[in-house]
């Protein structure tokens, strides 16, 4: 096989490369007025999404179109998130500060706050790409996500390591920051979000009626109905 040829897998691969730079340039601009980045990320999964089923079209055209659905919800969505996960840095740092006075009740605050902290993780793993795909209000979001993250441990643990060992790196030494930097510079969440979707997809077809696909050929306003419609069935994972 040529390894050039349009179907080969070196050439597949390269395009999905070239393709989550893409969306990791799209994710970077929109998210600079700070306030947007919960609907960007939420845009990133929902084409994410896409490309682990091979199903993906026009990149930005897909992005730009799930950020302007979302964008009321994603700001909200993204407010809660990033300010819980502010609190648990926080409480993480100190509870750490007072652990090493040795005391035996603050190391097993430390180890609580540690284990809310990946819970918490890999909850959010579930919350933005539920809503790139699913109608659901702000409370069914994070009560459907944390059902999920209970329900599928073993592949909430796994995606929870692949979001967390960048931002450990970024943590851990100058050269491992230099590195992680870089990750989140060229590729970064969508790169994360597209090995994640490996396993959502899974997840989600099961909760999802079978015929869930069939009007994506359809322009964008009736595609906006029929999510509404044909996606509550996740609501019963809870």
């Amino acid at each position: 096989m040529n390894i050039f040829s349009l179907d080969s897998p070196f050439v597949r691969f390269f395009e999905k490369v070239a393709n989550l730079f893409i969306l990791n340039f799209m994710l970077i601009i929109c998210s600079l007025p700070i306030i947007t980045i919960g609907p960007a990320i939420t845009a990133v999964y929902a084409v994410a999404l896409k490309m682990a089923r091979n199903e993906e079209g026009g990149i930005v055209q897909e992005f730009l179109h799930s950020f302007r659905v979302n964008f009321k919800q994603g700001i909200v969505v993204g407010i809660i998130v990033f300010v819980v996960g502010a609190f648990c840095g926080l409480e993480i740092y100190w509870t750490y500060q007072l652990a090493q006075l040795g005391g035996l009740f603050d190391k097993f605050m430390l180890l609580f706050v540690l284990f809310l902290s990946v819970v918490y993780i890999m909850t959010v793993n579930y919350v933005w790409p539920l809503l790139a795909a699913y109608n659901n209000t702000t409370k069914q979001l994070f009560r459907t996500a944390l059902a999920l993250t209970v329900r599928h441990i073993v592949a909430s643990i796994i995606m929870g390591i692949t979001t967390a060992i960048p931002i450990f790196m970024l943590l851990y030494s100058l050269q491992m920051q230099t590195i992680a930097i870089c990750f989140y510079l060229l590729l970064g969440i969508p790169a994360i979000a597209y090995l994640n979707g490996v396993f959502l997809n899974r997840i989600f077809v099961q909760y999802t009626p079978a015929d869930s696909e069939e009007d994506e050929e359809d322009d964008e306003d009736e595609e906006d109905e029929d999510i509404q419609d044909e996606e509550e069935d996740i609501n019963s994972v809870i």
